[in-house]
């Protein structure tokens, strides 16, 4: 119980070095997730509108 009280406290008080950790962690998971979008995003419109062999395997729901 003492350290979700400490815990608490950390959080109320301001403590720089907790706001410095959870701001990089957001910052890498913001880049992670930026980057994902900038690759995932051009290869799902190129697979969505260019016909190619093979390409109803990769496809979950026939659109006809």
């Amino acid at each position: 119980m003492s350290d979700q009280l400490s815990a608490w406290q950390l959080i109320l008080n301001g403590d720089a070095a907790l706001f410095a950790i959870v701001r990089l962690s957001l910052v890498v998971s913001l880049s992670a997730v930026m980057l994902a979008a900038l690759a995932g995003m051009p290869l799902g419109a190129l697979l969505a509108l260019t016909r190619f062999p093979g390409r109803s395997r990769w496809l979950c729901c026939s659109m006809r």
